[in-house]
C-alpha cells in the first residue's frame, strides 16, 4: 500500500519492498514456518527490538483480557 500512495502523490520511485497478509491460523502456521524456513528468512534486527519492547504490555493486556473473562 505504501507504494501505490507515493505513485499517488507523484513518487518518482516505487518502494522497494514486499507487503504481505498471512493468514497464521493454527492449520497455516506450518506452512508459514516452512516457506519461512526454505527461504532462510531472518527477522530483522528492529523487529526483535520491538517485540522484547512490547512485550512486557502485551502480557500485561492479556492477563486483563482473562481477567475481565473470569468475572
Amino acid at each position: 500500500m505504501g507504494g501505490q500512495a507515493c505513485i499517488f502523490y507523484g513518487a518518482a520511485e516505487f518502494s522497494r519492498d514486499l507487503d504481505l497478509l498471512i493468514l497464521a491460523d493454527a492449520t497455516n502456521l506450518p506452512n508459514l514456518v516452512r516457506a519461512l524456513d526454505a527461504l532462510e528468512a531472518e527477522e530483522r534486527e528492529e523487529r526483535r527490538k520491538d517485540r522484547e519492547y512490547w512485550a512486557p504490555l502485551k502480557r500485561e493486556l492479556e492477563e486483563f483480557r482473562l481477567d475481565r473473562r473470569r468475572q
